[in-house]
């Protein structure tokens, strides 16, 4: 079997796998049926120009569907998220008719903006169901001659470099092939993909399932009661989460409507997992000896650096593991190499780092071959990595390096608090000084006089919030992951007086 070819996995696993979809909406396909619908869509749409297309997904079926017919026309493809505004998705709607030569939405939502659409309809593209009554468009064994194809991904811009990026069909399989050693995949495990189509982390489980020929659950949209309905009805699933949602699946308390057999790993990517949440996890999941659950350091641009499994490691929780074997790392500060301990921006070099090409990234993000990851941190003597912040998350204070994550974390040991984002602010005498938005369990003042001792007695007066902001709520992006680009938007250039 060609490995590096999307369209070709698919037809090799016709006879032992199944892809489900968790969506009372659409049907279960087996593998033969998105075959058949496949090779359908590609009958009528093999005299078009095909080069550059944006999917509007709604994590369905339909959009993986989408994915292997443009593998056959070696497409660049861009996916977008359909949870936006009527407003929104116009705006964007009539941006991508003017530069792209296809636009593939869902069904339900080309029938939903019918009206708004006719004008466009040469360049709106649908799955239909009719495309399954084409079942001889080729021979089920014949091989598909097609081409690699592009994803043009945007990193969320958390880093200090955000940009849209090129990952390519082969970088996948590269990410896919080492994920599968890494976290001892294998063809028994249940795949979940439960982030959004719009972002890398899901298009690489896609890549592992068919690399290993094992069967794939879509949520089409994540939350703890569905996720946990999906592993209750699976044995042996693998699910690669973002910190956000293994926080939301332990306040559901997850791990007492389970049974040993449901999970083998539970894998944390797109953030830090939160230190009170490992001690938790440690706790509460002392009894499942069988279940893993990995902390990962890594970046979209990189692919996963460091990892280690938190319930049976000897390792630091306050790192984020091992440096994984595929990758190099090594710590610079101001273009000059750091000893082993010395906090500095972590670079690092490997086969997995996507090609930056056709990109917007610029040479001052690579010294000799090691890419620039945006983050601060410091490798300690056993070849461990420790991450101490975002580049740009960094709060100078009289000449002092302390980081918004940092303080963040110590804020949430103090039991009153659900959630936290800390900001620096401008100010005349220190350079910056740090900002707090506070979300309470509790709303009420006497909440907020608990919580306001408890920060006079955590930190020292650099690292001390000098303004406290009370909220009722944290902005997320699609990933769940906090705006920390909508706060600094807000707030880093204003003046704190004190």
């Amino acid at each position: 079997m060609k490995r590096n070819d999307i369209l070709n996995c698919l037809i090799d696993n016709k006879t032992n796998n199944k892809f489900i979809l968790e969506d009372e909406n659409l049907k279960n396909y087996n593998t033969k049926e998105i075959i058949s619908t496949v090779y359908a869509a590609i009958s009528k749409l093999k005299k078009k120009n095909i080069k550059k297309v944006i999917i509007f997904s709604d994590n369905s079926l339909e959009t993986i569907i989408n994915i292997f017919i443009l593998s056959y026309f070696g497409s660049n493809i861009r996916i977008e998220d359909i949870y936006i505004t009527n407003k929104i998705f116009k705006n964007k709607f009539l941006d991508f008719y003017k530069k792209d030569n296809l636009i593939f939405l869902p069904n339900f939502f080309r029938l939903k903006y019918k009206s708004f659409l006719k004008p466009y309809a040469t360049k709106v593209i649908s799955i239909k169901k009719s495309f399954l009554k084409n079942k001889n468009f080729l021979n089920d064994n014949q091989k598909m001659i097609s081409k690699n194809i592009i994803f043009n991904i945007f990193t969320s811009g958390t880093t200090s470099n955000p940009k849209e990026l090129e990952i390519n069909e082969s970088n996948f399989f590269k990410r896919a092939k080492y994920a599968i050693k890494q976290y001892a995949i294998n063809k028994s495990n249940t795949l979940i993909i439960s982030t959004p189509l719009t972002h890398s982390l899901a298009l690489k489980v896609l890549f592992i399932s068919l690399e290993l020929r094992t069967k794939l659950i879509l949520l089409n949209k994540f939350t703890p009661k569905k996720w946990t309905q999906v592993i209750q009805k699976n044995k042996n699933c693998v699910s690669f989460l973002t910190s956000s949602q293994i926080k939301s699946l332990n306040e559901y308390e997850f791990y007492k409507k389970i049974n040993l057999r449901n999970i083998s790993s539970i894998i944390s990517c797109a953030d830090k997992l939160d230190l009170k949440i490992k001690k938790t996890l440690i706790q509460r999941l002392k009894n499942f000896k069988f279940i893993k659950i990995y902390d990962t350091y890594g970046t979209t641009e990189t692919d996963g650096i460091s990892s280690y499994n938190i319930l049976n490691s000897k390792l630091s929780l306050n790192s984020v593991g091992k440096i994984n074997k595929f990758f190099s790392v090594k710590i610079f500060k101001n273009g000059q190499h750091q000893k082993l301990n010395t906090i500095g921006d972590i670079y690092c070099k490997s086969p997995l780092v996507c090609d930056f090409k056709n990109s917007t990234a610029i040479d001052d993000f690579f010294i000799d071959q090691y890419y620039k990851t945006g983050d601060q941190g410091y490798i300690s003597n056993n070849k461990t990595l420790y991450f101490t912040g975002r580049d740009n998350n960094k709060i100078i204070v009289s000449g002092i390096n302390i980081y918004a994550e940092k303080i963040e974390e110590a804020i949430k040991k103090c039991k009153l608090i659900k959630d936290c984002i800390v900001v620096g602010m401008k100010n005349k005498n220190f350079g910056q000084l740090p900002l707090a938005i506070i979300l309470l369990k509790k709303n009420d003042e006497s909440s907020k006089k608990i919580f306001e001792k408890f920060i006079d007695f955590t930190f020292t007066s650099y690292e001390k919030p000098r303004k406290i902001i009370y909220t009722k709520f944290i902005k997320k992006n699609t990933l769940g992951k906090t705006d920390r680009k909508f706060y600094h938007n807000t707030y880093s250039m204003k003046f704190l007086s004190q």
